[in-house]
């Protein structure tokens, strides 16, 4: 009965002091929205963006080229200035191979612009609709020093 006791005492201490195993926990990478689903391969490719600051760091220069099958893009450039949520948003319609746009981190009201200061969570949205009535949306973050 002691041996009996003293195996109980022995397994009911691992049990408590027993730390869970971290290895066992399978990881899983979540990117953007839970509910997206693959794109086919063999649908064509949407626009191809390349995307710079502006020297004095006062806008984002967008150019966009690939419209072979667009019908349209649409682009918000949505950030944080002087301490409020802000955006920039417009629309292109391909009308030669390359589109260069700058969005200006500034509210203006024709040659007066007022610029935001304290620029931060910086996200541009660039959706491509194709001819194919199909659209593909991508993301960009951006982490600036203005």
């Amino acid at each position: 009965m002691r041996k009996f006791l003293l195996i109980f005492l022995i397994c009911a201490s691992l049990l408590l002091y027993a730390k869970p195993s971290l290895a066992a926990k399978k990881r899983t990478r979540v990117s953007g929205s839970e509910n997206i689903t693959p794109v086919p391969s063999n649908l064509p490719k949407g626009v191809v963006s390349l995307v710079t600051l502006r020297s004095d760091r006062k806008a984002l220069i967008v150019t966009l080229s690939n419209f072979s099958n667009i019908d349209r893009v649409d682009y918000r450039l949505k950030f944080t200035g002087n301490g409020l949520p802000q955006a920039v948003m417009g629309t292109i319609m391909p009308t030669s191979e390359t589109v260069e746009r700058e969005l200006l981190f500034a509210t203006c009201s024709r040659a007066d612009c007022s610029y935001y200061t304290g620029i931060k969570d910086m996200k541009l949205e660039i959706i491509s609709n194709m001819k194919t009535g199909v659209y593909r949306k991508v993301i960009k973050p951006y982490k600036i020093k203005v």
